[in-house]
């Protein structure tokens, strides 16, 4: 496991770390983590890796409504409880949940917001 607290560091890191799983939040300092997403998924080495985002800024009732997926990206609200965090992110890892490249806009799209792909 590797954490990188700087959105714009992100990229370089996980290009050298090359992990299994990303998560983010979508509030973070400085880059909005949808920008932190579209970059990873204009990586050629990064873009089928699959991203979480583990957030408070949206609630768990949102989540629910959208079946856990918000912008074809799965959301998991915080707070939440340990075996959560685990079961979604074993869902991500056996390919249960899929991850697009872009939506049907030609770009990285969640809750509302689009960002260039």
């Amino acid at each position: 496991m590797r954490v990188e607290n700087w959105p714009e560091e992100a990229l370089a890191t996980a290009q050298h770390f090359q992990p299994h799983l990303i998560i983010l939040d979508v509030m973070m300092p400085r880059i909005f983590g949808g920008d932190v997403a579209a970059r990873f998924r204009a990586d050629e080495t990064l873009r089928q890796t699959p991203i979480l985002f583990f957030t408070a800024a949206v609630g768990k009732k949102r989540v629910a409504e959208h079946d856990g997926v918000i912008g074809g990206f799965p959301f998991l609200a915080k707070p939440a409880g340990l075996q959560a965090v685990i079961g979604c992110i074993e869902k991500l890892l056996a390919g249960k949940v899929d991850q697009p490249s872009a939506c049907q806009c030609g770009r990285v799209c969640h809750e509302g917001f689009c960002v260039p792909a």
